[in-house]
């Protein structure tokens, strides 16, 4: 058996992958499922940490990382709305194209406009990348939660206006992170569409 698959953040991402198939199992029931996928969530940072804890750092594990992040947030998205999975496609072609011409090192753009550059700067650890990284990964969880009215009992009155605020905020953020994967995605098709033509 190769090691890689028995490295420590590759273990936790098998565990979030059966935390994910639970968590669709119990669907009907919002607080199991919600718990079980901030879990996942949780283990998301603790797997990058091993990683570089325990020079576990592997080019299938990056992959494998993503993946589970888009199965994660696929499934998501497709409890929020019938419509969901149009958002979770556009992640996964976004993600296909980088992956395809970068390999592990897809968060390197080449030649990205201004707004990209500063949000996929340094592996999204700029104040716009972190803003974007927040509306991906954070807007479903937060749809979910005003759709399930989870807080309701909680958020009364002027709190209510708040959970409004933060879903403009999220919005903003997804937006921005989606503008960058209509541009990895366009520029992909670019590449593919100027390699098909120097090859005829």
């Amino acid at each position: 058996m190769n090691p890689v698959l028995v490295f420590i953040p590759n273990i936790i991402g098998y565990i979030r992958i059966i935390l994910l198939f639970i968590g669709w199992i119990f669907s009907d029931n919002p607080y199991w499922f919600l718990a079980l996928y901030v879990t996942s969530i949780v283990l998301d940072e603790i797997d990058g940490w091993a990683a570089r804890k325990f020079n576990q750092v592997s080019e299938f594990g990056a992959w494998l990382n993503v993946i589970i992040d888009n199965i994660g947030r696929g499934m998501l998205w497709c409890l929020i709305s019938p419509n969901g999975y149009f958002v979770s496609v556009v992640e996964w072609v976004s993600f296909i194209s980088n992956y395809t011409q970068q390999g592990s090192s897809w968060k390197q753009l080449q030649e990205p406009p201004e707004f990209a550059a500063k949000v996929m700067k340094n592996g999204f650890r700029t104040p716009p990348g972190m803003f974007a990284i927040a509306g991906l990964h954070f807007l479903p969880v937060w749809l979910y939660v005003i759709q399930r009215r989870i807080l309701a009992e909680v958020l009364i009155g002027v709190f209510v206006k708040l959970q409004y605020v933060v879903l403009g905020l999220l919005l903003i953020g997804r937006a921005l992170a989606m503008s960058v994967e209509v541009w990895c995605i366009f520029s992909h098709i670019r590449r593919l569409l100027t390699q098909g033509g120097s090859k005829d």
